[in-house]
Protein backbone atom coordinates (compact mmCIF):
# COMPACT_ATOMS: atom_id res chain seq x y z
CA UNK A 1 0.00 0.00 0.00
CA UNK A 2 1.83 3.57 -1.09
CA UNK A 3 2.16 6.35 1.25
CA UNK A 4 -0.67 8.12 -0.08
CA UNK A 5 -3.01 5.38 0.07
CA UNK A 6 -1.84 4.93 3.93
CA UNK A 7 -2.36 8.74 4.82
CA UNK A 8 -5.94 8.76 3.51
CA UNK A 9 -6.94 5.80 5.36
CA UNK A 10 -4.89 7.72 8.60
CA UNK A 11 -7.28 10.89 8.19
CA UNK A 12 -10.34 8.93 7.22
CA UNK A 13 -9.91 6.77 10.56
CA UNK A 14 -9.31 9.68 12.62
CA UNK A 15 -12.24 11.77 11.16
CA UNK A 16 -14.68 9.04 12.46
CA UNK A 17 -12.80 8.65 15.77
CA UNK A 18 -13.25 12.03 16.48
CA UNK A 19 -17.32 12.32 14.78
CA UNK A 20 -17.83 9.20 17.61
CA UNK A 21 -16.06 11.11 20.89
CA UNK A 22 -18.41 14.46 20.10
CA UNK A 23 -21.37 12.78 19.59
CA UNK A 24 -20.84 10.72 22.71
CA UNK A 25 -20.28 13.65 24.85
CA UNK A 26 -23.17 15.17 23.28
CA UNK A 27 -25.48 12.21 24.70
CA UNK A 28 -23.54 12.82 28.23
CA UNK A 29 -24.53 15.96 28.32
CA UNK A 30 -28.21 16.07 27.14
CA UNK A 31 -28.34 13.20 30.18
CA UNK A 32 -26.98 15.59 32.69
CA UNK A 33 -28.84 18.29 31.83
CA UNK A 34 -32.22 16.29 31.66
CA UNK A 35 -34.93 18.65 33.19
CA UNK A 36 -36.82 17.89 36.35
CA UNK A 37 -40.63 18.36 37.35
CA UNK A 38 -39.83 20.95 38.67
CA UNK A 39 -38.59 22.68 35.20
CA UNK A 40 -41.24 20.82 33.82
CA UNK A 41 -44.13 21.88 34.89
CA UNK A 42 -43.34 25.43 37.23
CA UNK A 43 -43.58 27.48 34.11
CA UNK A 44 -47.12 29.60 33.25
CA UNK A 45 -46.97 28.07 30.05
CA UNK A 46 -46.47 24.57 29.61
CA UNK A 47 -43.08 23.80 27.75
CA UNK A 48 -43.91 21.11 25.14
CA UNK A 49 -40.44 20.27 24.65
CA UNK A 50 -39.16 20.22 28.09
CA UNK A 51 -41.98 17.61 29.26
CA UNK A 52 -41.58 15.77 25.82
CA UNK A 53 -37.77 15.31 27.13
CA UNK A 54 -38.40 14.69 30.63
CA UNK A 55 -41.30 11.86 29.22
CA UNK A 56 -38.14 10.71 27.10
CA UNK A 57 -35.94 10.77 29.91
CA UNK A 58 -37.80 9.20 32.05
CA UNK A 59 -38.65 5.92 29.43
CA UNK A 60 -35.27 5.64 28.88
CA UNK A 61 -33.55 5.78 32.39
CA UNK A 62 -36.46 4.70 34.91
CA UNK A 63 -37.40 1.68 33.30
CA UNK A 64 -36.86 -0.14 36.47
CA UNK A 65 -39.27 2.05 38.21
CA UNK A 66 -42.32 2.28 35.47
CA UNK A 67 -42.90 -1.77 34.51
CA UNK A 68 -43.69 -3.78 36.98
CA UNK A 69 -41.81 -6.68 36.10
CA UNK A 70 -39.06 -5.04 38.73
CA UNK A 71 -38.13 -6.94 41.29
CA UNK A 72 -38.22 -4.82 44.49
CA UNK A 73 -36.19 -4.88 47.08
CA UNK A 74 -39.03 -5.76 50.47
CA UNK A 75 -38.38 -2.75 52.43
CA UNK A 76 -41.05 -3.28 55.48
CA UNK A 77 -41.29 -0.16 57.71
CA UNK A 78 -43.37 -0.12 61.33
CA UNK A 79 -44.33 2.44 63.32
CA UNK A 80 -44.37 -0.06 66.42
CA UNK A 81 -41.44 -2.05 65.71
CA UNK A 82 -40.85 -3.49 69.02
CA UNK A 83 -44.56 -4.41 69.53
CA UNK A 84 -44.75 -6.06 65.86
CA UNK A 85 -40.96 -7.93 66.05
CA UNK A 86 -42.66 -9.50 69.58
CA UNK A 87 -45.40 -10.49 67.62
CA UNK A 88 -44.21 -13.36 65.57
CA UNK A 89 -47.86 -14.17 64.39
CA UNK A 90 -48.35 -10.87 62.98
CA UNK A 91 -45.11 -10.88 61.49
CA UNK A 92 -45.42 -13.63 59.11
CA UNK A 93 -49.03 -12.45 58.01
CA UNK A 94 -47.17 -9.14 57.04
CA UNK A 95 -44.33 -11.38 55.43
CA UNK A 96 -47.06 -13.26 53.73
CA UNK A 97 -48.42 -10.41 52.16
CA UNK A 98 -47.83 -10.34 48.34
CA UNK A 99 -48.86 -7.50 46.99
CA UNK A 100 -45.36 -5.42 45.74
CA UNK A 101 -46.65 -2.32 47.82
CA UNK A 102 -48.90 -1.37 50.62
CA UNK A 103 -49.47 0.77 53.61
CA UNK A 104 -51.72 1.95 55.88
CA UNK A 105 -51.81 5.51 57.29
CA UNK A 106 -53.88 6.08 60.56
CA UNK A 107 -55.47 9.70 60.35
CA UNK A 108 -55.74 9.67 64.41
CA UNK A 109 -51.82 9.50 65.09
CA UNK A 110 -51.20 10.99 61.47
CA UNK A 111 -48.60 8.10 60.85
CA UNK A 112 -47.64 5.34 58.41
CA UNK A 113 -48.28 2.53 60.52
CA UNK A 114 -46.92 -0.06 58.44
CA UNK A 115 -45.73 -0.53 54.88
CA UNK A 116 -44.15 -2.10 52.44
CA UNK A 117 -41.48 0.05 49.16
CA UNK A 118 -44.16 2.95 50.32
CA UNK A 119 -41.30 5.34 48.55
CA UNK A 120 -40.99 3.05 45.32
CA UNK A 121 -42.91 4.56 42.37
CA UNK A 122 -45.99 2.62 40.67
CA UNK A 123 -48.44 3.50 37.82
CA UNK A 124 -51.31 4.33 38.99
CA UNK A 125 -53.71 3.49 36.48
CA UNK A 126 -57.19 4.91 37.46
CA UNK A 127 -56.09 6.22 40.59
CA UNK A 128 -55.04 9.33 38.56
CA UNK A 129 -59.01 9.36 38.25
CA UNK A 130 -58.70 11.34 42.07
CA UNK A 131 -56.81 14.18 40.73
CA UNK A 132 -58.86 14.58 37.67
CA UNK A 133 -61.54 15.06 39.75
CA UNK A 134 -59.99 17.21 41.91
CA UNK A 135 -58.49 20.18 39.35
CA UNK A 136 -62.03 19.38 37.85
CA UNK A 137 -63.72 20.09 41.33
CA UNK A 138 -61.40 23.43 41.35
CA UNK A 139 -61.48 24.99 38.13
CA UNK A 140 -65.18 24.26 36.63
CA UNK A 141 -68.68 24.98 37.73
CA UNK A 142 -70.49 22.28 39.08
CA UNK A 143 -73.35 23.18 36.71
CA UNK A 144 -71.50 23.87 33.54
CA UNK A 145 -72.85 21.66 31.21
CA UNK A 146 -70.41 19.42 29.04
CA UNK A 147 -70.65 17.62 25.31
CA UNK A 148 -69.21 14.32 25.78
CA UNK A 149 -69.23 12.14 22.51
CA UNK A 150 -69.59 12.30 19.07
CA UNK A 151 -73.78 11.61 19.66
CA UNK A 152 -73.84 14.99 21.54
CA UNK A 153 -75.05 13.66 24.53
CA UNK A 154 -74.46 16.63 27.49
CA UNK A 155 -74.08 16.11 31.36
CA UNK A 156 -73.05 18.58 33.93
CA UNK A 157 -69.93 18.70 35.56
CA UNK A 158 -70.53 17.11 38.83
CA UNK A 159 -72.08 14.27 37.07
CA UNK A 160 -69.35 13.48 35.25
CA UNK A 161 -67.08 13.88 38.33
CA UNK A 162 -69.41 11.11 40.14
CA UNK A 163 -69.34 9.04 36.75
CA UNK A 164 -65.34 9.58 36.89
CA UNK A 165 -65.30 8.17 40.68
CA UNK A 166 -67.72 5.93 40.88
CA UNK A 167 -67.38 3.88 37.50
CA UNK A 168 -64.19 5.08 36.64
CA UNK A 169 -65.64 6.28 33.36
CA UNK A 170 -62.63 6.79 31.10
CA UNK A 171 -65.12 8.77 28.67
CA UNK A 172 -66.75 11.16 31.14
CA UNK A 173 -63.05 11.85 32.28
CA UNK A 174 -62.37 12.76 29.00
CA UNK A 175 -65.09 15.51 28.91
CA UNK A 176 -63.80 16.80 32.12
CA UNK A 177 -60.12 17.04 30.67
CA UNK A 178 -61.29 18.26 27.19
CA UNK A 179 -63.31 21.03 28.54
CA UNK A 180 -59.57 22.77 28.81
CA UNK A 181 -57.08 22.26 26.39
CA UNK A 182 -55.50 18.56 27.35
CA UNK A 183 -52.34 20.52 28.07
CA UNK A 184 -53.51 22.57 30.02
CA UNK A 185 -55.31 20.33 32.36
CA UNK A 186 -52.15 17.81 32.45
CA UNK A 187 -50.46 20.97 33.54
CA UNK A 188 -52.89 21.83 36.47
CA UNK A 189 -52.44 18.30 37.40
CA UNK A 190 -49.03 18.51 37.44
CA UNK A 191 -48.71 21.93 39.46
CA UNK A 192 -51.07 20.40 41.96
CA UNK A 193 -49.21 17.62 42.87
CA UNK A 194 -46.19 19.61 43.29
CA UNK A 195 -48.41 21.85 45.36
CA UNK A 196 -49.59 19.06 47.60
CA UNK A 197 -45.97 17.53 47.89
CA UNK A 198 -45.99 14.86 45.63
CA UNK A 199 -42.23 15.08 44.98
CA UNK A 200 -42.18 11.38 43.22
CA UNK A 201 -45.33 12.11 41.09
CA UNK A 202 -45.93 12.62 37.58
CA UNK A 203 -49.16 12.72 35.58
CA UNK A 204 -48.99 12.03 31.44
CA UNK A 205 -52.89 11.85 30.48
CA UNK A 206 -56.09 12.17 32.75
CA UNK A 207 -57.67 8.75 32.83
CA UNK A 208 -54.68 6.36 33.92
CA UNK A 209 -54.41 4.49 30.89
CA UNK A 210 -50.70 5.14 30.88
CA UNK A 211 -47.66 3.59 32.60
CA UNK A 212 -45.90 6.98 32.77
CA UNK A 213 -49.06 8.16 35.44
CA UNK A 214 -46.55 7.23 38.48
CA UNK A 215 -46.87 7.97 41.88
CA UNK A 216 -45.41 6.30 45.63
CA UNK A 217 -47.41 5.28 48.44
CA UNK A 218 -46.29 7.68 49.88
CA UNK A 219 -47.10 10.26 47.46
CA UNK A 220 -50.65 9.00 47.48
CA UNK A 221 -51.44 9.71 51.40
CA UNK A 222 -50.30 13.00 50.88
CA UNK A 223 -53.43 13.84 47.59
CA UNK A 224 -56.17 11.64 49.77
CA UNK A 225 -55.12 13.91 52.75
CA UNK A 226 -55.71 17.13 50.86
CA UNK A 227 -58.85 15.91 48.86
CA UNK A 228 -60.18 15.44 52.79
CA UNK A 229 -59.47 18.59 53.60
CA UNK A 230 -59.91 20.61 50.99
CA UNK A 231 -62.62 18.81 48.72
CA UNK A 232 -64.19 16.01 50.56
CA UNK A 233 -66.86 15.47 48.20
CA UNK A 234 -64.62 13.32 46.03
CA UNK A 235 -65.10 10.69 49.06
CA UNK A 236 -68.47 11.65 49.86
CA UNK A 237 -68.96 10.58 46.29
CA UNK A 238 -67.19 7.50 46.53
CA UNK A 239 -68.50 5.92 49.01
CA UNK A 240 -71.68 5.65 47.27
CA UNK A 241 -72.86 2.19 46.05
CA UNK A 242 -74.54 4.07 43.26
CA UNK A 243 -76.27 7.42 42.05
CA UNK A 244 -78.05 8.68 39.21
CA UNK A 245 -76.87 11.15 36.90
CA UNK A 246 -79.10 12.78 33.94
CA UNK A 247 -78.47 13.26 30.45
CA UNK A 248 -79.41 17.10 29.92
CA UNK A 249 -80.67 17.10 26.72
CA UNK A 250 -82.81 14.02 26.61
CA UNK A 251 -83.17 14.40 30.14
CA UNK A 252 -82.65 10.58 30.63
CA UNK A 253 -81.57 9.14 34.23
CA UNK A 254 -78.62 6.75 34.41
CA UNK A 255 -78.04 4.32 37.27
CA UNK A 256 -74.14 4.07 37.79
CA UNK A 257 -72.83 1.67 40.06
CA UNK A 258 -69.61 1.77 42.57
CA UNK A 259 -66.73 -0.51 41.31
CA UNK A 260 -65.12 -0.42 44.78
CA UNK A 261 -65.23 -4.55 46.10
CA UNK A 262 -66.00 -2.91 49.45
CA UNK A 263 -68.74 -0.62 48.71
CA UNK A 264 -71.44 -3.01 50.67
CA UNK A 265 -69.23 -2.76 53.57
CA UNK A 266 -70.68 -0.48 56.44
CA UNK A 267 -67.51 1.23 57.36
CA UNK A 268 -66.34 2.05 54.17
CA UNK A 269 -65.42 5.70 54.34
CA UNK A 270 -64.63 6.06 50.38
CA UNK A 271 -61.66 5.17 47.72
CA UNK A 272 -60.74 4.45 44.09
CA UNK A 273 -59.77 1.53 41.80
CA UNK A 274 -57.23 0.95 39.62
CA UNK A 275 -55.84 -1.32 36.95
CA UNK A 276 -54.12 -1.27 33.55
CA UNK A 277 -52.30 -4.76 32.97
CA UNK A 278 -48.72 -3.67 33.20
CA UNK A 279 -49.96 -1.70 37.29
CA UNK A 280 -51.86 -4.95 38.34
CA UNK A 281 -54.41 -4.22 40.41
CA UNK A 282 -54.66 -1.09 42.74
CA UNK A 283 -56.78 -0.33 45.25
CA UNK A 284 -57.41 3.09 47.55
CA UNK A 285 -59.56 2.22 50.44
CA UNK A 286 -60.66 4.51 53.49
CA UNK A 287 -62.32 2.80 56.61
CA UNK A 288 -63.37 3.94 59.66
CA UNK A 289 -62.13 2.22 62.97
CA UNK A 290 -62.96 3.25 66.04
CA UNK A 291 -63.89 6.70 65.31
CA UNK A 292 -60.58 6.68 63.45
CA UNK A 293 -60.10 7.06 59.96
CA UNK A 294 -57.94 4.26 58.05
CA UNK A 295 -56.03 4.55 54.98
CA UNK A 296 -55.11 1.31 52.71
CA UNK A 297 -53.14 1.82 49.54
CA UNK A 298 -52.98 -1.75 47.75
CA UNK A 299 -50.78 -1.80 44.35
CA UNK A 300 -49.44 -4.15 41.96
CA UNK A 301 -51.38 -6.66 43.68
CA UNK A 302 -52.78 -9.77 41.93
CA UNK A 303 -56.21 -9.74 44.18
CA UNK A 304 -56.00 -6.55 45.51
CA UNK A 305 -59.40 -7.10 47.64
CA UNK A 306 -57.78 -10.14 49.39
CA UNK A 307 -54.48 -7.75 50.04
CA UNK A 308 -56.56 -5.31 51.33
CA UNK A 309 -58.95 -7.07 53.52
CA UNK A 310 -55.46 -9.16 55.26
CA UNK A 311 -53.74 -5.77 55.97
CA UNK A 312 -57.05 -4.51 57.71
CA UNK A 313 -56.62 -7.55 59.54
CA UNK A 314 -53.26 -6.71 60.27
CA UNK A 315 -53.65 -3.34 61.00
CA UNK A 316 -56.63 -4.29 63.65
CA UNK A 317 -55.07 -7.03 65.68
CA UNK A 318 -51.76 -4.65 65.83
CA UNK A 319 -54.34 -1.35 67.62
CA UNK A 320 -55.04 -3.90 70.16
CA UNK A 321 -51.48 -4.12 71.48
CA UNK A 322 -51.72 -0.24 71.74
Amino acid sequence: MSKELKKIFYYIFSSIILILFITSFKVISEIDSAPNLKQVYSSEIYNEQYAARYIEFSIQYNKQRAIRSIELEDQYTFSSLKKLSNNSQLNNELTNLLAPIFLVFDFRKNAIIFSKNSNHRWPLASLTKLMTALIALENLPKDKIIKINEKGEEFKVLDLIKATIIYSSNEATLALSNSFSEKEFILLMNKKAEEIGMKNTIFEEPTGLSMFNQSTGEDVIKLVKYILRVQPLIFEIAQLPQITIIEQKSETKIDIYNTHPFVEQLNFMGGKTGLIRISNGNLLSIFENNKNLVLIVVLGAEDRYEETKKIMDIYIQQSKLD
